[in-house]
């Protein structure tokens, strides 16, 4: 993933997240914070793109772990959620 491609995707996360709360929606707050609460060592950028790609997601990899547990190989540099 490109970083123009991540700059686009966090930037989308924060408009929606800026429209639901214009709209007074507070459920995509409430969702953001749980996942700083999970996420709390990664950046901002990290977790909007971690929220966005899986919201259910309960906890991120390194590159080494994803080897480790066979999920990631072959050539591969990075996985999608």
């Amino acid at each position: 993933m490109s970083s123009e491609n991540v700059k686009n995707i966090t930037n989308q996360a924060i408009e929606q997240l800026i429209e639901a709360l214009k709209a007074g929606k507070s459920e995509a707050l409430t969702n953001y914070l749980a996942a700083v609460a999970k996420f709390h060592r990664y950046s901002f950028q990290n977790i909007l793109l971690i929220a966005r790609q899986c919201p259910q997601a309960r906890g991120a990899c390194t590159q080494q772990e994803l080897i480790g547990l066979g999920k990631l190989g072959g050539g591969e540099s990075a996985r999608r959620l």
